[in-house]
């Protein structure tokens, strides 16, 4: 683990992770993270999808639920999962007690800067108990990591028509409240926008899968 290894928690999913391995320290191959849950049912619950990414969870203790492709498994300690991109998963702490796992996502894209603004909007009270950010917020998050996260829901056709316009309204509304991080204090409302790349400028490909947006990760 890197000296200096950055943590981050999830007050709403309950989840406390550090990074193990950046996608600047891999090369660009791949991000790594060591993720801690208490309590039974805490975690990733909403299902979503990585597009482009392959995403392994390695448990290291506990017991690791899994629900993809229409199954749910249950992960002990040493054991392995990977979800294929495109596969509509989410996770959770199957017993009481800690849960304690690896989890590497390759090829990276910009899986780190969406979770730490997921993370960062659950800390300052931006999503509900669901981790839901809401409909602007949320879309104008799927507008610009859709690359990287997608949702089923709405349906598909439906969100082609609402991200777009409320997607630039949640630009303004991040601009003008958004915070970037626990200790920075950017005056210039653009430059919050921009800071959490959600200026509508970095990384938005207009293909970018989109789904209801949720700050949850993973």
């Amino acid at each position: 683990m890197p000296a200096r290894a950055r943590i981050i928690t999830n007050p709403v999913t309950g989840e406390q992770l550090t990074w193990l391995v950046t996608a600047a320290q891999s090369g660009g191959r791949m991000v790594k993270a060591e993720v801690c849950v208490h309590g039974a049912g805490r975690g990733a619950r909403l299902a979503h999808r990585h597009p482009a990414a392959h995403e392994t969870f390695t448990v290291l203790r506990g017991h690791m639920a899994v629900e993809h492709g229409g199954a749910i498994v249950v992960l002990e300690p040493g054991q392995a999962l990977t979800i294929e991109p495109g596969v509509e998963h989410a996770w959770w702490n199957a017993r009481a007690g800690e849960l304690r796992f690896h989890v590497e996502v390759s090829p990276p894209g910009r899986y780190e800067e969406l979770t730490e603004l997921g993370f960062r909007w659950a800390r300052e009270g931006k999503v509900n108990e669901c981790g839901d950010p809401g409909l602007v917020l949320g879309a104008a998050l799927l507008a610009e990591f859709g690359g990287d996260i997608a949702y089923d829901v709405p349906p598909r056709w439906l969100q082609r028509l609402l991200v777009p316009p409320l997607a630039r309204l949640g630009r303004r509304r991040c601009a003008e409240s958004c915070t970037i991080g626990q200790d920075d204090d950017h005056g210039d409302p653009r430059a919050r926008a921009a800071a959490t790349g959600l200026d509508g400028r970095a990384g938005r490909g207009a293909d970018a899968p989109a789904g209801r947006a949720r700050a949850a990760r993973r």
